[in-house]
């Protein structure tokens, strides 16, 4: 079988600073509307599938891939900023949040 070979995108450096300033814009404006413990709803995947219920336990800040996290509590590792709703901007048709809540699958999120 013939292995196709897809052309690798790569960001011009103009490109790449521009993308990383509007990471930093995202962790700073997070860090205004957010203090650390903020509550807040996580999905593993983007607004998809099984969330739980936390709180945030670190200001927002971007990795070197240039993706605003945070730090939140009973997670693992930092979690992008786009997985996550405070509890404040949740819709009222939303199920009530309650702190530690697993909702969905509990065997994929990390508890």
């Amino acid at each position: 079988m013939q292995r196709i070979k897809r052309p690798v995108t790569r960001l011009t450096k103009r490109q790449a600073k521009e993308q990383q300033l509007a990471a930093e814009n995202a962790a700073r404006a997070w860090n205004a509307r957010h203090a650390i413990g903020t509550r807040v709803r996580y999905w593993r995947k983007l607004r998809y599938g099984p969330t739980l219920d936390t709180a945030t336990r670190s200001e927002a800040w971007v990795l070197p891939c240039g993706e605003p996290v945070v730090l939140l509590d009973r997670v693992s590792g930092a979690v992008s900023i786009h997985h996550l709703t405070p509890a404040s901007e949740l819709p009222a048709a939303a199920p009530p949040f309650k702190l530690g809540q697993f909702r969905g699958e509990e065997s994929e999120v990390a508890s």
